[in-house]
């Protein structure tokens, strides 16, 4: 079996055994999980996914407070685990990259968990948070440009996927600063680690399968990341700027562009 089926195998396998535990122990509903608004797999995805993740990953969030890991500390060992992520995609290491791309995002994810636990909710961690975020998805994409930097298909899909990332980002950034608040769309930033991730885990099996090159699929991943993401971000521009343009809106001072 190879190391990239074999990584699958481990991860469906953990995670159905997790959902199983998870189905007997959950006590109720989760207040941050409430507070998702995922789109990948529908009510279902921002529901019971989400509700299941946070119980797979409490354990770590008793042990982040047990031992007075601050939330900065948690965004901060994301952005290490990100920036490492990102080394191994430029050295091809597909499998490895992407368990350690997960790694990365369950330490994002309990950052907020434990500020709200600990009541170091502020604008400060929130700006790090944030900022740290496109951090690592620079790492890693700039990780895929390097692996993928033979095939013209490869570099453009990879730049389509920063871009589109990034304009997500940017939308939701620019409408908060103007007081619109929107975080709809079907490509954030969870399904797109998520999509990744599975891809890299399976792409020396399926391309090996399908007689192609290495790294394959993971252009195709990247290509869809970069469509989803795009249109995300037209979905947000439209959203915020209907509610900036309603005679409702107070006039706010602005720059026009």
């Amino acid at each position: 079996m190879s190391l990239s089926l074999l990584s699958f195998v481990i991860m469906l396998s953990l995670a159905l055994l997790s959902l199983g535990i998870f189905s007997l122990f959950n006590n109720g509903r989760d207040q941050d999980a409430d507070a998702k608004s995922a789109q990948f797999l529908g009510p279902f995805g921002n529901a019971i996914l989400q509700w299941w993740f946070f119980f797979v990953v409490s354990p770590l969030t008793r042990f982040s407070l047990a031992v007075g890991l601050t939330p900065n500390a948690l965004s901060y060992i994301a952005l290490a685990f990100g920036a490492l992520a990102g080394a191994f995609f430029c050295l091809g290491w597909l499998e490895v990259g992407a368990w350690t791309l997960m790694f990365s995002g369950v330490w994002d994810m309990l950052d907020g968990r434990v500020a709200r636990k600990t009541g170091r909710t502020t604008r400060y961690g929130g700006f790090i948070d944030a900022v740290l975020d496109r951090y690592i998805e620079f790492f890693m994409f700039v990780g895929f440009a390097f692996f993928l930097r033979t095939t013209a298909l490869g570099a453009f899909a990879t730049a389509a996927a920063l871009g589109g990332s990034l304009l997500v980002s940017y939308a939701r950034a620019a409408g908060e600063s103007l007081g619109v608040d929107c975080t709809g769309g079907f490509m954030q930033r969870g399904e797109r680690l998520a999509l990744i991730c599975l891809t890299c885990l399976t792409d020396r099996s399926t391309t090996a399968w399908l007689g192609l090159p290495l790294g394959t699929t993971v252009v195709w991943a990247l290509l869809l990341v970069g469509l989803a993401s795009l249109a995300t971000s037209v979905y947000r521009t439209v959203w915020i700027a209907k509610r900036l343009a309603s005679p409702a809106e107070p006039k706010a001072g602005g720059q026009s562009a």
